[in-house]
């Protein structure tokens, strides 16, 4: 009988018993595998040995880790041993050094892509490039010493990572996670966990993952209604979310360390909750055309929160401020809305310079001119945009010192006499008998002229606004 090789590109193994429609046993649809039971898919599991045994043999024994285009049938499970101490079945692996080893019965030859007392690890670069998983899916335990792909692969029931170690890159773009996806206990090392264009419908949780100089990413990265998202107790350099499609009602990440670069862009937050996060290392914090809907703020280290570290305009602060006044958190609200207030400032100091262009007397001009420069400027320095209920309290103590030392005697401060009488005055006179005059300044309801009128009349309107800031200051405090 004439031997026919697979038809699909490039496969050499020939069609047998186990393959149809022209296709290997690896390439072949496995509709005719496994019957339904009460929902469940009850396997043959004699077919399914066979696949896994050739597995080992024609792919695994020959260092060859490209599957291409594989329709995997379920994984074997891992044999169960006791636990001696908590007497409870655990997976029948044992830990040798940064790796696992598997533990067979005698009869065992092998489960899934390791021989008996192989090392669960993957040597070289990993390929699942267009692979459809038909069932339950176990990459648990593993050492992949290398980059792994899964391109365009289809998920069709749960999978699990855990305890598994990524070096170099993991690579989800264009996957399809039709059940529920588990990253537990992993190692990352100088690796970017990438989800591109991905897919997920049932649930994914990423939890106790430990990083070395590594980076998740997810891009154009779709959330389905009815999926349950929880990202929990990670520690990672970079983090970033880039064109992020939720639809969740349940999206929650909790317990986020990022040490270098937290970047979010072109994305849509909503219904999302961040809880017992820190950010407060980042030296640079990016946020690109972001809209915050429905976000709860839970507890975040944000660090230092000015316009040199946050990469954002004026409206994605005030959106951070709108989520925590929607909390009654008051005081980060207060926070965001001052620096708000400073990338306003920045706006307009900006449109100054473009208007003037390179013209000196126009930049000037345009600055005199410009009311709402001066107004946000004079907020600033004079309460940090009602932030600090101190700064108005020392600057008026200093203009009252100021307005002190002007009208004494109403000097000339032209005449170096003036100085002389000045400075003995100050020898002379009780330091107290000083600090009541000056506290005589301060009365806001002391209707006496004292000093130059002109003098009197700038000094009191400069006092009444530096009183209003800090009544305002102390205000927002508790309430805006």
């Amino acid at each position: 009988m004439k031997e026919t090789k697979c038809s699909h590109f490039a496969c050499p193994i020939i069609v047998d018993e186990f393959g149809k429609n022209g296709k290997c046993i690896f390439h072949c649809n496995k509709d005719d595998w496994f019957t339904y039971q009460n929902e469940k898919k009850i396997w043959d599991e004699t077919k399914v040995e066979e696949f896994w045994r050739r597995i080992r043999k024609f792919k695994i024994s020959k260092n060859d880790l490209d599957f291409f285009y594989y329709i995997f049938p379920k994984f074997e499970k891992y044999p169960q041993i006791t636990d001696l101490i908590t007497n409870k079945l655990i997976a029948g692996v044992e830990k040798k050094e940064d790796n696992y080893k598997l533990k067979l019965k005698e009869k065992d030859d092998g489960k899934n892509f390791w021989s008996k007392d192989s090392i669960l690890s993957f040597e070289k670069k990993v390929h699942f490039n267009g692979s459809t998983f038909e069932d339950t899916t176990i990459f648990d335990f593993i050492n992949f010493k290398e980059s792994v792909n899964f391109i365009g692969c289809t998920f069709n029931n749960d999978v699990s990572f855990k305890k598994t170690t990524f070096n170099n890159s993991v690579q989800f773009p264009g996957v399809s996670f039709e059940n529920r996806v588990f990253f537990v206990d992993n190692i990352l090392n100088n690796t970017e966990l990438e989800f591109w264009s991905s897919y997920f419908k049932a649930r994914l949780l990423i939890s106790n993952l430990y990083s070395k100089n590594s980076k998740i990413n997810f891009n154009y990265t779709h959330f389905f209604e009815n999926s349950i998202v929880f990202l929990s107790n990670i520690k990672i350099d970079r983090f970033n979310i880039n064109n992020l499609y939720n639809f969740s009602k349940n999206f929650r990440i909790a317990d986020l360390i990022v040490i270098s670069d937290l970047r979010i862009i072109n994305t849509s937050l909503n219904n999302i909750e961040f809880t017992d996060n820190d950010f407060s290392k980042i030296p640079k914090i990016t946020f690109t055309s972001v809209s915050f809907d429905n976000v709860r703020f839970n507890n975040i280290d944000w660090g230092k929160i000015n316009l040199n570290r946050f990469n954002a305009n004026r409206d994605i602060f005030r959106q951070i401020k709108h989520q925590y006044d929607l909390q009654g958190n008051r005081i980060d609200a207060n926070t965001f809305y001052s620096i708000e207030m400073k990338s306003y400032r920045l706006e307009l100091l900006n449109k100054i310079k473009e208007k003037s262009g390179r013209n000196l007397l126009k930049k000037i001009w345009f600055t005199i001119t410009n009311l709402d420069f001066w107004i946000f400027t004079f907020s600033n320095l004079s309460s940090n945009f009602s932030k600090n209920f101190i700064l108005p309290i020392l600057w008026l103590l200093l203009l009252s010192l100021t307005f002190y030392l002007f009208s004494f005697h109403k000097m000339d401060f032209s005449n170096l006499k003036s100085f002389k009488i000045l400075q003995n005055h100050l020898i002379m006179t009780d330091w107290r008998d000083i600090a009541k005059n000056i506290m005589e300044y301060l009365n806001p309801f002391d209707t006496k002229v004292k000093g130059p009128i002109l003098l009197w009349i700038i000094y009191k309107s400069s006092s009444a606004y530096l009183i209003y800031q800090f009544i305002i200051s102390l205000r927002r405090q508790t309430k805006r």
